[in-house]
């Protein structure tokens, strides 16, 4: 086996670099339950792509602007202000209680 080998055949046999050595393992297929919750929770992020693409450039540069002073893109804090605007029930206070905090961002 290679000494620095990284990455995946077909997706299932994995190499990688641990701290204990070079390891090579199969990579067991993760299940996709399909709940409600996660179908619904996938549905909110298609929901704030589509909110992304429809805004203008001049929009996403005033996004672009404000995250720089919180270290993200513009991408990304539009994106978290959407879930979070948009959740419902206990999914918007996990979102509310987030890294960044809706709160410090004011309105934009």
């Amino acid at each position: 086996m290679s000494e620095t080998a990284a990455g995946q055949i077909k997706g299932r046999l994995v190499f990688s670099l641990r701290t204990s050595g070079q390891q090579s393992r199969i990579q067991k297929a993760q299940k996709d339950r399909q709940t409600t919750s996660q179908i619904d929770q996938r549905n909110l992020y298609i929901e704030a792509v589509a909110a992304w693409n429809n805004l203008s450039p001049e929009e996403r540069e005033i996004y672009k602007q404000t995250a720089a002073g919180f270290d993200l893109t513009g991408y990304n804090l539009y994106i978290q202000e959407y879930l979070i605007a948009n959740a419902g029930g206990p999914t918007k206070a996990i979102y509310a209680q987030g890294i960044y905090g809706l709160a410090i961002y004011g309105n934009i």
